[in-house]
């Protein structure tokens, strides 16, 4: 999945800098069949696929089957690890199954909060349900919860009971750069990056863009592709889709423009975001609660009132003044040199791994 949606060389990026800079050594168990070991990794990574005789993946429920039982049945393959991590809270009753098994130390990283995204996407009960006893079982069993977010930080504080010197805030990371394309240097296009579904609000910026004689350019794929590509002919919008591209040609073409869009109904701690202004862009983002934990209107962005399209032009428009937008861009990447590289990342990882080892 990670080679799907372009993220692997990203994801990869982190085992190889921590690996390097503390010797650590990871497995990497993923619910993926024997063709994930035609991937090329690291020294420091092995792979374990849990459908290791298989070339398809079978039905989901026979996946949450087969998780339920795998760490019993290949207990040899991780006796000598020393920290059991988790990387999303979906799947990570596998994780507290081999810490009870193992008696090893969990962390639980969470990029975005399950339950609410759950809550927000409408649904079933039964799922929601499912998310609640999974986050309290999580937070019961693990050693250390990490989220990306204040808002879900204070969403897990609120309506959980549990130690709370478990709860850590940990924000996404980006690579940083030197010697970044001057704003005034770059296209004047807009771009915005995501999955091409109802969250990211993309028909509500080809709506807007009715009103502004430019193209919209949209990395991304998923369900809705056609639906927008048909709804920007009738509204006689300029529409340009790029499917998904690898982590160093997003940056690369993260660069080449001036103003980055984010009109998200609900976001985790948006990496897109982040990643966008590591590389410069001027940031014009809906006024929801983990935007605004980022941005701050006129300092490093431009916030406007969610679904509204007076509003969304009217911060258009202030992009227009080329000092404003240097001064914009610049501040965007001072906040996450100072709060999202990498290597701020790493170390408070590694702290987080050997307190616990």
């Amino acid at each position: 999945m990670w080679l799907e949606n372009g993220t692997f060389e990203r994801e990869f990026l982190y085992f190889d800098k921590i690996g390097k800079k503390y010797n650590i050594n990871f497995k990497i168990l993923t619910y993926g069949t024997n063709q994930d070991l035609k991937i090329e990794t690291l020294k420091n990574v092995e792979i374990f696929p849990m459908f290791l005789k298989s070339e398809k993946m079978p039905n989901k429920f026979i996946c949450f089957i087969k998780s339920l039982f795998f760490p019993f049945f290949n207990l040899n393959s991780f006796r000598d690890i020393d920290i059991i991590k988790t990387n999303q809270l979906h799947g990570s009753w596998l994780a507290i199954i081999f810490k009870l098994v193992l008696k090893k130390p969990l962390i639980v990283r969470t990029g975005f909060d399950a339950l609410l995204f759950s809550k927000h996407e409408k649904k079933s009960f039964l799922k929601i349900i499912f998310f609640s006893l999974l986050t309290k079982a999580s937070l019961l069993f693990c050693d250390l919860y990490s989220v990306t977010s204040e808002s879900d930080y204070n969403f897990i504080n609120s309506n959980f009971k549990f130690d709370n010197n478990k709860l850590k805030l940990r924000p996404n990371w980006v690579q940083l750069k030197n010697n970044l394309t001057p704003i005034n240097d770059r296209e004047n296009r807009y771009i915005s990056v995501g999955r091409l579904e109802s969250q990211k609000n993309f028909k509500f910026l080809i709506e807007a863009f009715q009103n502004i004689n430019c193209k919209l350019i949209i990395v991304g794929s998923g369900s809705l592709k056609e639906s927008l590509e048909d709804f920007s002919s009738v509204q006689q919008v300029q529409l340009e889709i790029i499917k998904n591209l690898n982590h160093t040609s997003l940056l690369d073409l993260l660069e080449k423009y001036k103003i980055f869009l984010l009109a998200s109904h609900y976001e985790g701690n948006p990496k897109v975001l982040l990643e966008a202004m590591s590389r410069g862009c001027v940031p014009i983002v809906s006024n929801i609660r983990n935007h605004s934990e980022i941005i701050i209107n006129n300092h490093n962005g431009l916030i406007f009132d969610q679904n509204n399209i007076t509003s969304f032009l009217n911060a258009i428009n202030k992009t227009s003044d080329l000092s404003f937008l240097e001064k914009l861009s610049k501040n965007a990447i001072e906040t996450v040199v100072k709060n999202n590289s990498l290597n701020i990342f790493i170390d408070k990882d590694k702290k987080d791994i050997f307190n616990l080892s």
